[in-house]
């Protein structure tokens, strides 16, 4: 079940209204770049965030995931290159993360679940949880930015 409520939330289906690559989808690279929003954060930033953090998690879980060639950092730099192929990428990569993510944590036991996150010493479990939530915390984020965009209606 787990499984399938983070799929929602990440890919398609979700109950909260669009998932997260769906909001995503729905920007331009221009106005996924731009920070003249509510908090004075970019979309495109906000999807380093979550690609970083999945990536972090999925790589404790053994995840075969794309390698990561942003900055690693817990907010990366956005690209100077702001254009339709590397905002593309970048959602073919938060995606493609997702998916390994999602195929490590089905197949984990529940013994290795409870093995310490070397990175942040707690229980596996506890950051593949909080990872999936973190996919519809930063959602409702995006959706909240004030992009003209995302004033109206995201087919989903």
């Amino acid at each position: 079940m787990l499984i399938e409520l983070s799929n929602q939330e990440c890919l398609s289906g979700s109950f909260n209204g669009p998932s997260l690559m769906e909001t995503l989808r729905s920007l331009s690279p221009g106005e996924a770049a731009s920070s003249k929003t509510y908090e004075g954060y970019s979309a495109w930033g906000v999807a380093l965030h979550v690609l970083y953090f999945k990536q972090l998690v999925g790589t404790e879980l053994g995840a075969e995931i794309p390698d990561y060639t942003y900055e690693k950092a817990d907010f990366p730099k956005l690209t100077d290159e702001v254009t339709q192929e590397t905002w593309d990428k970048l959602l073919s990569d938060l995606e493609a993360t997702h998916r390994g993510f999602i195929d490590a944590f089905a197949a984990v036991s529940e013994e290795a679940l409870e093995a310490e996150h070397a990175a942040w010493k707690i229980p596996l479990r506890k950051s593949v949880a909080w990872v999936i939530c973190h996919d519809t915390s930063h959602n409702a984020q995006i959706r909240s930015m004030g992009l003209p965009s995302l004033k109206k209606p995201v087919k989903g």
